[in-house]
């Protein structure tokens, strides 16, 4: 008897299943949900989301299902749905009495994955075959599906009513919160939605407490927060969708692999920091005609995004202000942003440290006459306040002295992807400005020198889980840890703007390294800084590329990374590398190793630097004790002289260096009747340079080409007379400037004084 009640189950089992399966087989397509695209930040919460091809906000369950909701749910709807399989025969038998006994349909006994079913089948149609389409395929997806996956397809396709569909989605747009944050009175609510989404919310109450006193029932919730759950007010207006990552959101869609969601990087209160600073700042900026911006911040130990500005925030977006550009990835001039990077390679060759002079006055390259910033000259002035200062002159020096091609190359594998082709379509001004980077790319270029500060290998710049989004181009470390570590302390000497200028007077002050940069014709604002914790990188100016004289880093990109700074927690404490350093002794006034006739001073350069220039500018002299003045040393023995060891300034120096200093001492002048014979030091062409090519303009109403000659003298009192190619051209008194119309050919300028000291020149004028 049994084995036949055996059997008839046994089949009975094989044709529910083979029926569920069938129907499931047949329909499971149905079953895929097509989500709105949204972009998260690192907490899971929601970015940005955007509409679906057919117009839905259509968000399922982020970070799991809403523990309440799920109660709740289960409360209202089903409360066996944990044991059934799809069907549930007591609410089955219960509905067909109720139906019966009141003349109509009041109860459908419809499961969850029932109605999961119908959701998906898009039905609405509530006759007695859709009815039983509905069961086998409900039955099907139990078989196929755990609890908590059925669960989770419900919760995609819960409509909350227009256009609102998913629990992410509802609670969003319901309650303008996520779901995990929603009270035990709004999940019920959450609950009761699906069963009538166009109901209006005020008739929903009475459900919803009915509900409320089931959770109290079943413990859920005590009388007391069952009493102040019915007292919260049924939200009556739709929140706005979150709509504020846009840019940052049509940049990802381009960078990661096709999906609904985008798990950034980005945290979200340092990133809410961020656009709140950049609303109130943008406002600031408007009144003077600066409608854009652009900033990242940066965790420096994992190279993450934190936050991420596009561009201007809280206005609506203008094709003509250019806000409907993602200025994060959009190339523009560098202005003097390089500088840093140019500094710590000549730091590991060993061409310069922080103390060593660099020349600053007036040059040229070529016809190529570069000019500092502020439109002033120094002479001479230390390697490490010409980057503080960012004066252009001396990183021209610089980039001669380190070559053009390997600065590029350099460039090239710090992962500047911009550059065109070669060099030489920039020359020296390739430190200047002359490239074009973005925003990110500076970013990634000043990440990898921090890291390497702080002896941490090179990795891109993470936006996103997928994979990283930059590339840098090295496979060897670029800069030695030393080098990179006493750039960002040069960099901590760049003043700062405003009230920043005080930062030292508080102890509460964080140590900052920062650069700026300017673009020419005031057209971009960079200023970039780390307290060795985070990267900043702010970039401030016009989409549209309209200039303006206020657009400096110093006044418009400085200001705005000081305020994110201050947003920002505390940095940790900096370990200086002490195995990546060394001292040596060098000269006081120029930085260079000694000769013998130089007070010395303690330096620290990167412990594989190969340092060796020898001063060439600290000699012995004689000192008539009679008169004070300078004799030559072939007549020391007509006076009693005292021997004397100076720092003689190159004479093409002196009239801009400020030789009242002690470091720069003026010697004393000449003794009439012992004069020097190295004229080279008394006299001097500054320009043009020996066997320098020219290319001077050519005046509209003249036939040849003006040059202004210039040449400088120990005493300012002297004359100067000027030969060109032995002929004499004319006398200069005090400033010694002479302008003269040339044609194309080879020149052999000499300039002479009264005394008979001279200087000679070849160039050439093309």
């Amino acid at each position: 008897m049994i084995k036949p009640i055996v059997k008839i189950m046994g089949a009975v089992i094989l044709i529910y299943c083979f029926l569920a399966l069938t129907t499931y087989l047949s329909l499971r397509d149905r079953l895929i949900v097509v989500e709105s695209p949204v972009t998260l930040y690192r907490s899971g919460d929601i970015l940005n989301m955007q509409l679906t091809a057919d117009e839905q906000w259509r968000i399922g369950p982020l970070n799991g299902i809403s523990e309440r909701i799920r109660i709740s749910l289960i409360q209202f709807e089903d409360k066996r749905f944990l044991s059934h399989l799809g069907w549930d025969p007591i609410a089955i038998l219960r509905a067909v009495v109720q139906n019966i006994s009141q003349g109509r349909i009041v109860s459908g006994a419809s499961t969850i994955t029932m109605q999961l079913a119908r959701l998906s089948l898009k039905n609405s149609d509530r006759s007695l075959s859709q009815k039983f389409l509905e069961l086998w395929f409900a039955a099907g997806i139990e078989l196929t599906h755990s609890k908590e996956e059925i669960l989770r397809l419900y919760f995609s396709l819960a409509p909350y009513g227009g256009n609102t569909v998913g629990v992410t989605a509802g609670c969003l747009r319901i309650f303008g919160r996520i779901c995990h944050e929603l009270s035990w009175a709004e999940a019920a609510l959450m609950a009761i939605i699906p069963q009538n989404p166009n109901k209006p919310r005020a008739k929903l109450k009475e459900k919803r407490d009915i509900l409320i006193d089931r959770l109290k029932d079943h413990n859920y919730l005590s009388d007391l927060d069952a009493t102040l759950a019915k007292l919260e007010p049924i939200p009556l207006k739709t929140h706005k969708a979150i709509r504020t990552g846009r840019l940052l959101h049509e940049t990802l869609s381009t960078m990661t692999p096709a999906s609904s969601r985008v798990q950034t990087t980005l945290d979200k209160v340092i990133h809410d920091h961020l656009r709140n600073i950049a609303t109130s700042y943008s406002g600031e900026l408007s009144k003077i005609n600066i409608h854009n911006m652009a900033a990242l911040v940066i965790d420096v130990s994992s190279n993450e995004v934190l936050a991420y500005l596009s561009n201007r925030p809280g206005k609506s977006l203008s094709r003509s202000q250019g806000l409907q550009i993602d200025l994060i990835r959009s190339r523009r001039s560098t202005g003097s942003t390089l500088k840093p990077f140019l500094y710590a390679a000549l730091l590991d060759e060993g061409k310069i440290h922080e103390g060593f002079l660099l020349p600053d006055s007036p040059a040229h390259f070529s016809g190529y006459h570069p000019k500092n910033f502020d439109r002033r000259y120094r002479g001479l002035v230390p390697a490490a306040q010409a980057l503080a200062h960012s004066l252009n002159v001396p990183a021209v020096h610089m980039l001669r002295d380190y070559g053009l091609h390997p600065f590029y190359d350099l460039l090239t594998d710090l992962g500047f992807s911009f550059l065109s082709p070669g060099p030489d379509r920039y020359g020296l001004t390739l430190v200047l400005g002359g490239a074009e980077a973005s925003l990110w790319e500076l970013s990634e270029a000043y990440s990898y020198l921090i890291r390497a500060s702080q002896g941490l290998g090179p990795t891109p710049l993470t936006l996103h889980k997928h994979r990283h989004s930059g590339e840098i181009a090295a496979t060897s470390p670029l800069f030695s840890q030393g080098a990179a570590w006493l750039t960002l302390e040069a960099l901590k000497r760049v003043k700062r703007p405003g009230l920043e200028t005080f930062w030292e007077s508080f102890s509460s002050s964080r140590q900052i390294s920062w650069k700026t940069g300017t673009s020419f014709g005031f057209k971009d604002a960079w200023s970039l800084g780390t307290d060795g914790r985070y990267l900043v990188a702010t970039w401030v100016g016009n989409a549209t590329g309209q200039g303006n004289r206020r657009l400096t880093g110093t006044r418009a990109a400085a200001p705005f990374m000081f305020q994110i700074f201050d947003s920002l927690p505390a940095q940790s404490t900096e370990r200086k590398p002490q195995d990546a350093l060394k001292q040596i002794e060098v000269c006081q006034e120029n930085g260079r190793l000694s000769n013998g006739h130089c007070s010395m001073v303690s330096v620290e350069i990167p412990k594989s630097s190969p340092f060796n220039r020898i001063t060439t500018e600290h000699e012995t002299i004689y000192i008539d004790p009679s008169t004070g003045m300078r004799i030559h040393g072939s007549c020391h023995s007509l006076h009693k002289s005292k021997k004397v060891d100076m720092f003689l300034i190159p004479p093409m120096y002196l009239e801009h260096i400020n030789t009242s200093s002690t470091v720069y001492k003026k010697p004393p002048e000449w003794h009439p009747e012992c004069l020097s014979q190295d004229e080279e030091q008394i006299i001097a062409i500054i320009y043009p340079k020996s066997n320098a090519n020219l290319y001077p303009t050519k005046d509209i109403s003249k036939d040849l080409n003006e040059v202004v000659l210039k040449a400088i003298h120990n005493d300012p009192k002297a004359n100067i007379y000027w030969h060109l190619n032995e002929s004499f051209v004319g006398t200069t008194h005090s400033l010694h400037e002479l302008t003269v119309s040339l044609g194309k050919g080879v020149y052999h300028l000499t300039v002479m004084d009264q005394a008979g000291n001279r200087s000679r020149q070849i160039f050439r004028i093309h």
